[in-house]
């Protein structure tokens, strides 16, 4: 391994204004005081590969796993997170389209975000996810730069974090 050889951490030469825009407004808004009537919430998915591990059960009763697994399609794994009030919600759904990203900010204002005056979402570029619904009024967009590794992503971090549990191994 030779990670002086690895390049992170890279702002794309062609966007750099838009980048380092994006960048600082994203900052600006983490460095914002806490204040429960404008929670800043972190949004993001993740696609999850659903699959079931085939098992026998040989005469003597021993259980062998086959080293083959049959797929049973795909999950898509919603975490919202309030990093401020350390806060997460976590929402599972079988499909990735623009009707159930707009469904999931719509339960979090309808739920635990019922009080809020305004959200603030904060989250990947947002191509393919309109908020036309009547809670829109109070979200509040900020979106990472497209392009861009330069910003934490903290429910993806969460997302892995809890994915690796899950699977032993953290």
């Amino acid at each position: 391994m030779k990670p002086w050889l690895v390049r992170q951490w890279v702002i794309p030469p062609r966007q750099n204004a838009d980048f380092v825009y994006h960048m600082e407004n994203v900052l600006a808004v983490y460095e914002r005081p806490y204040d429960q009537r404008y929670p800043t919430v972190c949004l993001d998915e993740s696609p999850k590969q659903l699959i079931e591990i085939v098992q026998y059960r040989a005469a003597d009763g021993v259980t062998i796993q086959d080293s083959e697994y049959i797929r049973r399609g795909v999950g898509e794994i919603y975490m919202a997170f309030e990093p401020l009030a350390g806060r997460r919600f976590v929402s599972v759904h079988d499909n990735h389209r623009a009707v159930t990203w707009v469904g999931v900010i719509a339960g979090l204002l309808d739920g635990p975000y019922a009080d809020c005056v305004r959200m603030t979402l904060v989250g990947d570029n947002g191509s393919g996810h309109p908020v036309e619904r009547p809670q829109a009024r109070r979200v509040l967009r900020r979106f990472r730069a497209r392009g861009g590794k330069g910003l934490p992503r903290p429910p993806r971090v969460r997302l892995h974090a809890q994915a690796r549990q899950l699977a032993g191994y953290g």
